[in-house]
């Protein structure tokens, strides 16, 4: 049961900490909202950015900028974006969690 709830939840954090509104590499994709409790998040009437466009605003908003300093967040998002590379659809977007798990389900099916 545990592995289950960290394979349906990881994907969210994973993906939430990087395509956040409050990033200086998402502001041309990402309009910010609030809610009411005050969280800021994604509206779900944009088109979700492709990873190879996230990487290249990330890329475009570090030139210049020394990546070598400890904690500037550099190598912590050039692994999250070689951990997604394996997890692409058709259109270049990050897989939404329900699709990796209906691919899970699958290949469990099928190992039965």
């Amino acid at each position: 049961m545990k592995k289950v709830f960290l394979l349906t939840i990881y994907p969210f954090l994973a993906l939430g900490q990087v395509i956040s509104p409050t990033n200086p590499y998402t502001k041309s994709f990402v309009a910010p909202t609030s809610t009411s409790t005050g969280l800021v998040r994604q509206s779900a009437q944009q088109k979700a950015p492709t990873l190879f466009t996230i990487v290249q605003e990330f890329d475009a908003y570090w030139e210049g900028r020394d990546h070598t300093k400890k904690g500037s967040g550099y190598k912590p998002f050039k692994r999250w974006a070689n951990h997604w590379e394996d997890y692409l659809q058709k259109d270049g977007t990050i897989a939404p969690p329900a699709v990796l798990w209906e691919a899970w389900e699958r290949k469990q099916e099928s190992e039965a």
